[in-house]
């Protein structure tokens, strides 16, 4: 049910974990694997540097979902300098 709710949205992801018809981690593992698909090989994007599936994970098990964007996933550009992950900065 993750891969498909991607594909529906914002709202629809949102709505999805705030009604608890989805875990936040199964959004998670979704989100995961199609940044995977899309990322990798010869005609991928190449545009994730790093990432902390385990934590992400974590997160998504304590989230709140009353909170509008709960669940939601979301890609930052690494333009901060982070001790845990690599950065292109």
């Amino acid at each position: 049910m993750g891969a498909s709710l991607l594909r529906e949205g914002v709202r629809a992801i949102a709505s999805a974990v705030q009604e608890e018809r989805v875990a936040a981690g199964t959004i998670v593992d979704a989100s995961f694997a199609r940044a995977g698909e899309v990322d990798a090989g010869p005609g991928g994007l190449n545009c994730v540097l790093s990432s902390d599936h385990e934590l992400s994970r974590r997160l998504a098990a304590e989230v709140n979902i009353t909170a509008p964007l709960a669940g939601v996933p979301v890609i930052l550009k690494d333009n901060i300098a982070t001790a845990q992950l690599t950065t292109s900065c």
